[in-house]
Order: structure tokens, then sequence, then C-alpha cells
């Protein structure tokens, strides 16, 4: 039998002003790694400026992987980002949020697409809705938005020519760290201030204009 690949992996968390989430987010994320059994990987977590305990928190998760917090001022989202991805270590990187949670199982089948070579996924995102009327709302538009995907979940691809009829986001996204980079370094927000932005999309349109983005049940994180 012959022995699956180990992927090296860096797992980056944006946050702000987390102190309450960040600790479950980074035990959770560590354990579905180890479940995996197919990554060694560290985990950055990079504190945007934040005014509260998230660092502390941050650093006293039990999360069974080795973990960093870097402290910047506040920037924004993409500029934490962009520091995470400039220090990764990792082959391949996993954009978090810091209210994040992968679903069991999605890593381990991700790993299986990166054996064939599907490199990039993005995450099928469950909203939690339950006694949330806010997650409510956008459960219905991001549904009606992208009816393409969601009236036929499964597992499937698209390009920059079908872009904009599948769900993308950066919320929990695997790719090749050497992809991200050069789709980041290729991106100029439009934003004057890019503590404002949320620029996913064209950075996300700049790599499907190169290779192909999967998104399945398969790989799944809840909001």
């Amino acid at each position: 039998m012959t022995t699956p690949v180990t992927y090296t992996l860096t797992v980056v968390v944006p946050v702000h002003n987390e102190a309450g989430n960040i600790g479950v987010t980074l035990e959770a994320v560590a354990a579905e790694i180890i479940a995996s059994g197919r990554f060694q990987a560290d985990i950055l977590v990079v504190d945007d400026g934040s005014t509260d305990a998230t660092a502390v928190a941050a650093r006293a998760a039990r999360a069974d992987l080795p973990t960093e917090v870097i402290s910047q001022p506040n920037g924004g989202r993409m500029a934490a980002r962009r520091r995470g991805l400039k220090v990764a270590r990792g082959e391949y990187l996993l954009f978090l949020d810091s209210r994040v949670r992968i679903l069991p199982g999605s890593l381990r089948f991700a790993a299986e697409g990166l054996d064939r070579g599907d490199s990039v996924w993005t995450a099928d995102v469950r909203i939690e809705a339950t006694g949330n009327p806010y997650g409510l709302f956008w459960n219905v538009i991001t549904e009606m938005a992208w009816a393409a995907y969601f009236d036929n979940p499964r597992t499937t691809s698209f390009t920059a020519v079908d872009f904009d009829h599948y769900p993308k986001g950066t919320t929990c996204l695997l790719a090749p760290t050497a992809v991200l980079r050069a789709a980041f370094d290729s991106f100029q927000t439009a934003y004057q201030d890019e503590r404002y932005a949320n620029d996913d999309t064209p950075i996300l349109r700049g790599i499907a204009e190169r290779q192909p983005i999967h998104v399945s049940p398969e790989y799944g994180c809840r909001y």
C-alpha cells in the first residue's frame, strides 16, 4: 500500500477583537488537521491591532500544533492576510477567519484533491442561521446568488469563464502558498484606506484566470 503524501501547511488566521472566539477556532482547526493525517502544519495568528485580549487568548489556546501570534497596528483584514502570507512556511496555506469551524473530514477530502492536482479549494460555507435572523437573511441571499451550485451541491470547479456562478471566498481557502503570494502581489485595491477593503473576489478572480478553483460540500465550514 502506498503511503499518502504529507503536505506542509501554514494556517493564517487574521483576527481583530475576537478574544472570545479565537481559542476555540484554533483548537478546532488543529484537531481537524491532526485528524486528517495528511498535513505537517503550523498556525500563524495575525492580531490586527486588537484592543481586547485576543493575543493573550490565542497564545493560551490548547491547539496541538506550533502556533505563533504576530501583532501589528490595525491595517485591516487584507493587510493581516498579507502579513501572514509573507512569513508562511508551508507549501500550502489555509486562510481561516476567526469565527469559522472547519467541518469534520474537510481537510482529508481536500488532501485527496491535492493528490489529484486539484490545488485550490474554497469552502462550502454554512452560515449559522438558528436563532440568527442576520444569518438566515445571508443564507437566502447566498443561495439565490449562486443557485448554479446550491440547487445541486456537488464537487465541482470553476474558472474565470463561469466565476460569477459559484460561491467563493477567503473565509476558508486552501491553496498553494506561491499561488496566493502571486495573486496578492499582482493586485492593488481601489480603496484609499485598505482597512475598509473586502477584496476577496478580485483576488480569487485573478487565480481563476490561471487555474480552476474547486468547491464541494465535502470541504465545508460553519460560520
